[in-house]
């Protein structure tokens, strides 16, 4: 009996690409509801605190960085981590259409969702994001994280869950002015079990249909 196992392990590595992918989409989900989105509004509106489990996530992530500002200020400050661990708030998008009705209220001194710098974000367009048809205020760096499949790199596959927003590296790891708030990382840790699982059973059903089409060649010796 012969097996032509070059062909099974084509399909192999077809079905381990196809899993890191589907792995690669689940990290780019995550980072997305992760991602934090710029806040245009007064603190009395159109506001939610972030949940325990974002604020813990949060602190663990900045903590282990090694000798990072946001770390030594952490162990020399107790009562920085208390405040820094503290009751932070997250905007959501608004479309265009609300938030320039919010900014005509505003700009009439009626009552309006917008803080002063939510008004002149909306009035410059600094803070819009989308297309024609469906721009919202904020968002941006939600919304331009992405994932492309997976390839062969010499003898390794990749797969990268890419967030190319200029300032995504200030939001993710912090700077001297901002504290972080991490999302690409924490949504990978999070998906590890998941990726694994995907690539495991994508790799399954490929060896089985490779093997319907690998040639088997029988033949018998006297």
């Amino acid at each position: 009996m012969t097996l032509d196992f070059d062909a099974l392990m084509q399909a192999v590595e077809a079905g381990a690409l196809e899993g890191l992918t589907k792995g690669a989409q689940i990290v780019e989900r995550r980072a997305k509801a992760r991602a934090p989105v710029r806040n245009i509004t007064g603190h009395a509106y159109r506001m939610r605190a972030k949940t325990g489990a974002e604020m813990k996530a949060d602190v663990k992530w900045v903590t282990n960085q090694p000798g990072s500002w946001s770390r030594q200020t952490l162990r020399r400050d107790s009562t920085f981590k208390q405040r820094w661990s503290g009751p932070k708030r997250v905007g959501d998008p608004m479309s265009i259409d609300k938030a320039l009705e919010a900014l005509a209220d505003y700009d009439a001194g009626n009552d309006s969702p917008l803080s002063a710098r939510g008004a002149s974000d909306v009035r410059t367009g600094r803070a819009n994001f989308g297309s024609v048809g469906n721009v919202t205020v904020g968002g941006r760096l939600r919304g331009e994280i992405r994932h492309e499949p997976a390839k062969m790199a010499g003898d390794r596959a990749e797969a990268w869950v890419i967030s190319p927003t200029p300032y995504a590296k200030y939001m993710e790891f912090g700077s001297r002015h901002n504290r972080a708030h991490p999302f690409l990382r924490p949504a990978l840790e999070e998906s590890r079990a998941d990726i694994v699982a995907a690539i495991r059973n994508s790799v399954a059903r490929a060896s089985k249909k490779g093997l319907g089409h690998v040639g088997i060649e029988l033949a018998v010796k006297l």
